[in-house]
């Protein structure tokens, strides 16, 4: 199969609607905060470590309080 095929065959693939993902995680072991987002389009993820206070940090957060988000706490 040539590169030329291969490439035809993999952007005939039928997309499937993907589920959107957005998440602030907060780990309290670690003192560490993880903001995700994984929509259609794009995949981003932002750690931020050794924060003091990760819990009141992370709702203080703009992602959070947009309303986009979810709290996961660990």
């Amino acid at each position: 199969m040539t590169r030329n095929e291969l490439k035809n065959l993999w952007f005939s693939i039928p997309k499937q609607k993907k589920i959107e993902c957005k998440v602030v995680i907060v780990n309290t072991k670690s003192n560490e905060i993880k903001i995700v987002s994984d929509i259609d389009n794009y995949y981003h993820s932002v750690t931020l470590s050794e924060v003091n206070n990760t819990l009141n940090y992370a709702l203080e957060l703009d992602e959070y309080k947009s309303g986009e988000y979810q709290l996961l706490i660990k």
